[in-house]
């Protein structure tokens, strides 16, 4: 009897401990959203309306020289077709690009079999198999052998990691460099929004997304006339990283490259050892005011996040199982 109400009122102030600490996490992003209002430069975005005018011959000069990309692949041969298409569009992303590919897989046979996928194109893709892991899950944090070696080359610019069902465009990495520039000056880095089809309505939704954002209430910058911002969301998480070789240096030298670093406990997302993998430099050296380094292009009037910053999930899992609370809201209704 006394044990069953041990554990009846340790429940209780399990909840009660939950909801204090959803209550502090909104206070705290109150406070920051009060800092944020208090920068002076947050209104001088330095950006015309054409800027999103995105033709693929005006906007060559914004293509990586050369890109290192890796991708994390658990191993399974229906997934095969999907990860070549991946990179088939990545081949286009810059003028020189290694893309390497780190599967948990060692069997040889296997090995080649994923090889010969990749022959029409295998003087862009490298595959390796990644022994003595010690846990699965730790096949997500190998690829930064690869990068710490690669940055030593000064000759690559621009370094990616990817999960192993992320599609990205020419278009999406025009739009990264691009606002990459402008956004400079206030140490904030674009985002990529991940989102998905839904086999029902052929709509495409959110993935990471799980509830509507007021955008009055989020750090963001923007121009004076208030026609296009960038800005922070709750839930930032996109399945990968970009940076340009200042940006990977950074997150080298930061504890932010290492599974032991604690990103924030004041997110709304908790993330775990193979998602943190790809966390980057979201919450390290954050700027005054924000929640987070990440922002995303909007177009204010409407409210709707550019497309260019959106990149699709495959497989679309999320959107189309009803029992998932992700992939649910549309990506016309973000924004309230």
């Amino acid at each position: 009897m006394i044990h069953s109400l041990k554990i009846f009122f340790l429940k209780k102030f399990r909840l009660i401990a939950k909801s204090i600490g959803k209550i502090e996490i909104k206070i705290i992003h109150y406070i920051k959203f009060l800092e944020w209002k208090k920068i002076k430069n947050y209104k001088n975005l330095k950006i015309e309306e054409k800027f999103f005018q995105f033709d693929e011959k005006k906007n060559e000069s914004y293509i990586p020289k050369k890109m290192l990309v890796c991708i994390s692949f658990f191993f399974k041969e229906k997934r095969f077709s999907q990860l070549k298409k991946i990179c088939n569009e990545l081949i286009n992303c810059g003028d020189k690009l290694e893309i390497f590919i780190l599967t948990n897989e060692t069997n040889e046979e296997k090995i080649k079999l994923l090889n010969s996928e990749f022959k029409e194109i295998n003087n862009y893709v490298n595959i390796f198999s990644v022994k003595d892991l010690g846990h699965p899950y730790l096949l997500t944090w190998s690829h930064y052998t690869f990068m710490k070696d690669k940055i030593n080359d000064s000759s690559y610019t621009h370094f990616m990691y990817l999960e192993d069902d992320i599609f990205i465009t020419k278009k999406n990495i025009i739009y990264w460099m691009k606002s990459r520039e402008l956004l400079k000056e206030y140490n904030l880095i674009p985002q990529f929004l991940r989102i998905e089809k839904n086999d029902n309505d052929s709509q495409f939704y959110y993935t990471d997304i799980i509830k509507k954002i007021n955008l009055n209430k989020m750090p963001k910058v923007h121009d004076a006339k208030k026609k296009i911002a960038y800005s922070n969301i709750l839930y930032p998480y996109q399945g990968c990283y970009f940076f340009d070789r200042d940006l990977m240096l950074e997150h080298l030298n930061e504890n932010s490259s290492s599974p032991d670093f604690v990103s924030n406990k004041f997110t709304v997302e908790n993330f775990f050892i193979r998602e943190k993998a790809n966390i980057g430099l979201m919450y390290v050296n954050i700027p005054n005011g924000f929640f987070n380094r990440h922002v995303i292009p909007i177009i204010l009037n409407d409210k709707i996040p550019h497309d260019s910053c959106m990149i699709r999930h495959l497989g679309e899992n999320y959107t189309n199982d009803n029992s998932s609370i992700f992939g649910k809201i549309n990506i016309k209704d973000i924004f309230v």
